[in-house]
């Protein structure tokens, strides 16, 4: 939720065999049960807008925006993520979702967090190239258009599920505010050595973001 009617999540999540999403659910935390505490509230979609330079077979310019049919409430457990400042990420990233626990698990019901380092793109792009020679869908490798998070030596990852989720920081001045930097967009083997997952960088889509959401946003 990035402000009262948009919703912001990966392209390939808006645009599935499945069809498209007609409700967003926001608030949830566990799936299976209702006595959670958490207080979710279901909103509908009106419009479904994914950028326009996003292409089902390709990987890149992995991001899309949800307009709800009405303005969302704010609670305690339902509040808008910032948008990042700058292309800098400082600080630990965070990654949240109910995707898979490891590569051959199940979805998790209850909404999971994993703390996560940055990777250089350079250093990325030398995992991918070597396990991906001549993908048609990734013929372009890592671009500044899109970041990676990981841990090089396995064991915490995001993994099938969690698709369209945020990477998240917070500041030193202020930890309650969450920054989204990246959408979970997609990876390898989760949790896997030199597998670490590709996020789309979201500084990069900063002047679409804005002029999509805040110029209709009424």
């Amino acid at each position: 939720l990035i402000s009262e009617r948009y919703v912001m999540t990966a392209g390939h999540c808006v645009n599935t065999t499945f069809g498209n999403p007609v409700i967003v659910r926001l608030g949830e935390y566990n799936l299976a049960r209702d006595n959670d505490g958490a207080d979710p509230v279901d909103y509908p979609v009106e419009r479904i807008i994914a950028h326009p330079n996003y292409f089902k077979s390709l990987k890149y310019n992995d991001i899309a925006l949800i307009r709800l049919r009405r303005s969302v409430r704010f609670t305690k457990s339902i509040r808008p993520a910032c948008l990042p400042t700058d292309n800098s990420i400082r600080g630990t990233p965070t990654a949240t979702g109910w995707g898979r626990t490891d590569f051959v698990g199940k979805l998790s019901d209850i909404l999971m967090k994993v703390n996560l380092n940055i990777i250089n793109n350079q250093q990325c792009n030398s995992f991918y190239s070597s396990n991906n020679p001549g993908s048609s869908s990734f013929s372009s490798g890592i671009i500044d258009t899109m970041l990676c998070a990981g841990v090089v030596e396995g064991g915490r990852d995001t993994c099938l599920g969690d698709s369209g989720g945020p990477l998240s920081i917070t500041k030193k001045d202020n930890p309650c505010v969450h920054y989204v930097v990246g959408i979970t967009s997609f990876g390898k083997i989760c949790g896997a050595p030199h597998s670490p997952g590709v996020y789309t960088r979201v500084f990069k889509y900063l002047t679409w973001i804005e002029r999509t959401v805040w110029s209709s946003d009424t």
